[in-house]
């Protein structure tokens, strides 16, 4: 069976307003990255889940995210945006809330999180 990837890819555009791709900043996140899971459902209606990192993994976050204040940040399954929040801050621990999924998406993403 193929492995889907759960990734965060910040698309670097030539300027304002130019569709024309530089460059990409990716994380991918897996099983071997992923300490704990949690999923909760937000008073919107919408699922959250929670994620605690592995050090390596929350080392490697915390640079992406440094790197791309200010920028979409869209979480990808299987080639599908599920989710895109914008880096408002510099997120340096090992725990990270994936928000905004449906409940099937959410739980398509815990699955993938947690197979090893």
């Amino acid at each position: 069976m193929k492995r889907i990837a759960i990734v965060f890819a910040v698309i670097i555009l030539a300027g304002v307003g130019c569709r024309k791709q530089i460059g990409t900043s990716q994380f991918q996140l897996g099983p071997k990255d992923v300490v704990a899971t949690t999923m909760a459902k937000a008073e919107s209606g919408s699922y959250t889940i929670n994620v605690t990192l592995s050090d390596a993994a929350s080392q490697r976050f915390t640079q992406l995210t440094k790197e791309n204040l200010g920028k979409t940040l869209p979480l990808l399954v299987g080639g599908k945006v599920v989710s895109a929040p914008v880096v408002q801050e510099v997120i340096t621990g090992p725990e990270l809330t994936l928000p905004g999924s449906s409940k099937e998406d959410a739980e398509r993403i815990l699955d993938i999180l947690t197979t090893k």
